[in-house]
């Protein structure tokens, strides 16, 4: 099943999307080869019922930035160019983990128990740090290198291409079900996440009312959120079911802090 995507325009709601019923053939990218990249792996409880961490079994290959409630942990240096990067979540707090050099570039919003893999381009000599924010606990930062040293990853090849804008995002009308490549690329001026929400028997309206009045930290998104900032890039290979689909930016705009989706 088919159906149009509406995107957005100033001002917009949000996009929806429809997820084709049949999944198309996989293309294989020039990247690296994963299993599975962004879903939930193993048992998260409730931090009001335990303290022991969410068991999280890694899958594939990647420079490895680890969180939890207390401590963030990343490598010392990572290769300059295009690097597969896994960020997973042990702790019992959601948390949103940012790498950062003097401003947010790229980041994923990860819940307890969650680990999300993803493509992006470190520059050569520069220091970035490993953080979070937003979230109920805030471990120390962390800061690497990227070395000039090149990777020896390749940008994949997209199946699927968003464009992120001031209140408006560009990409087709529909996709196929099943795991594919999305390169989220930024152009506009502010700092963009991209939320996936599986709408089933909820509307649009219905949608983004509650989002408006729930802790971001609590929202339940099909796939981690990623955020790119202005003029950044990152490849992230999401595996959705066919249905029925909303993609939401949730950041405030930086002149009247509405949030993006509502325009």
């Amino acid at each position: 099943m088919v159906c149009l995507l509406v995107a957005c325009s100033s001002p917009p709601v949000t996009e929806t999307t429809n997820v084709a019923t049949s999944a198309i053939g996989t293309t294989t990218s020039s990247a690296v080869a994963r299993t599975t990249t962004e879903t939930i792996l193993g048992t998260a409880t409730s931090a009001t019922t335990t303290t022991e961490p969410a068991q999280v079994e890694v899958v594939g290959n990647g420079s490895m930035f680890q969180i939890n409630d207390e401590t963030a942990r990343a490598p010392a240096q990572v290769s300059s160019g295009f690097v597969d990067v896994i960020f997973v979540n042990i702790g019992q707090d959601p948390h949103a983990v940012f790498v950062t050099e003097n401003s947010i570039l790229y980041g994923v919003f990860l819940g307890s128990g969650l680990l999300s893999q993803a493509v992006v381009e470190f520059v050569s000599e520069l220091t970035y740090v490993f953080e979070e924010l937003l979230t109920f606990s805030r471990p120390p930062d962390v800061e690497f290198t990227a070395p000039t040293a090149d990777s020896e990853t390749a940008a994949p090849t997209p199946d699927v291409t968003v464009g992120l804008a001031e209140f408006a995002f560009s990409m087709p009308d529909t996709v196929a079900s099943g795991p594919h490549w999305w390169q989220l690329t930024n152009n506009g001026e502010q700092l963009h996440d991209v939320g996936i929400f599986l709408l089933e028997d909820q509307t649009l309206e219905g949608l983004l009312a509650e989002i408006d009045v729930i802790d971001p930290r609590l929202q339940k998104t099909v796939v981690p959120t990623w955020a790119v900032a202005p003029g950044q890039t990152i490849w992230i290979n999401p595996e959705l079911s066919a249905g029925n689909y909303a993609l939401v930016c949730r950041v405030p705009d930086d002149n009247n802090r509405q949030r993006h989706f509502w325009g």
